[in-house]
């Protein structure tokens, strides 16, 4: 019995998830999990999330990189939230549209409200942001 060196098995199964993303339909994992593997692609989201998380933490300091955070931060829950559109999540058993299924439909739901926590912190940057340059 041969086993395989982590390459050859990172290879692999970035291959089967990557398949499993085009059946998905989702563009933006599609064309990613083809230019880097499943780990390398989930590495980098999550340190752009994190960098988010900090520019938006920075809003005592700096309005303007709250701001962009979250402005970010909006782009990156509204590109989540297209995947209603490109997932087969819907449950039949309930009449399929709108009705998604457990596990899409709780990932989808935390996206809602974290899309609307977003744009009320770009509100709230920006509106601080302006208040401060008409008092200069």
């Amino acid at each position: 019995m041969k086993l395989s060196n982590a390459g050859e098995s990172s290879r692999r199964s970035s291959v089967n998830i990557g398949s499993r993303f085009e059946a998905i339909g989702s563009l933006v994992l599609r064309y990613g999990l083809v230019l880097v593997t499943v780990e390398q692609f989930s590495k980098g989201l999550g340190t752009v999330e994190v960098i988010i998380a900090v520019l938006i933490g920075l809003r005592h300091w700096s309005a303007k990189a709250s701001a962009l955070g979250s402005g970010l931060a909006v782009i990156m829950f509204l590109t989540t939230l297209s995947f209603v559109f490109s997932t087969p999540g819907w449950e039949p058993s309930l009449g399929g549209f709108p009705a998604l299924s457990g596990s899409v439909g709780q990932f989808l739901v935390k996206d809602v409200v974290l899309l609307g926590a977003s744009i009320w912190t770009l509100g709230e940057a920006w509106t601080h942001q302006a208040q401060v340059a008409a008092a200069s």
